[in-house]
């Protein structure tokens, strides 16, 4: 029943056209999450998968949303552009890779990010899939916090704003007053007025 509605929802999502949804094990070593919001945040996420020389599609949804957040509070935000299984042929241990491509947007800036991550079978093909998936979004979660990292760096090594011309304006102005009413010497209101310009 689960894989009928799943199957349902993502060819209303456009997202299948044909082929069936595969299953993937509940995850079981991951762990890791980042606090990033996720675009498209879908826990009836499917990918296409390549196996066999055949294409059918794997949930995913369910690993992408344990670790990334849907909320609209957070700024920082990572935008998945492809995402896709496929199988290195037929050999005595298949290679399962999930290859991700996306965009991370932090700090005003936008970062592109690519992350992979392959499991061999024994005759475990479901759980090394599983595997692959968990791997990749591994990979993913280290290369955006290093990302993460630096946006914070930047943004505390980023210079003050500057004021606006009319906010110094208006701090020229009191000085002025100062001066005329006594409280401020001329050689205070040099300096207070270089302080300023130097900040405008």
């Amino acid at each position: 029943m689960r894989l009928i509605v799943t199957t349902l929802l993502a060819l209303l999502a456009g997202c299948v056209t044909e082929g069936t949804v595969k299953d993937l094990p509940p995850i079981t070593s991951f762990s890791e999450s980042v606090p990033v919001r996720l675009e498209p945040y879908d826990p009836y996420r499917v990918d296409p998968l390549r196996e066999e020389f055949e294409d059918h599609f794997i949930e995913t949804g369910p690993y992408w949303t344990l670790v990334f957040s849907e909320s609209e509070g957070i700024d920082e935000v990572f935008t998945i552009k492809n995402a896709h299984m496929h199988d290195n042929g037929f050999s005595p241990r298949t290679m399962f890779t999930y290859k991700i491509e996306g965009e991370l947007a932090c700090g005003g800036k936008v970062y592109p990010i690519h992350a992979q991550g392959s499991r061999s079978t024994g005759s475990r093909v479901v759980l090394a899939k599983g595997q692959a998936v968990e791997r990749a979004l591994t990979s993913l979660v280290d290369t955006i916090e290093k990302y993460l990292s630096r946006c914070e760096r930047m943004a505390r090594q980023a210079p003050p704003p500057k004021r606006q011309a009319l906010d110094v304006y208006d701090e020229l102005l009191k000085l002025h007053e100062l001066v005329e009413k006594g409280i401020l010497t001329r050689a205070e209101f040099e300096t207070e007025k270089k302080k300023l310009l130097e900040s405008s």
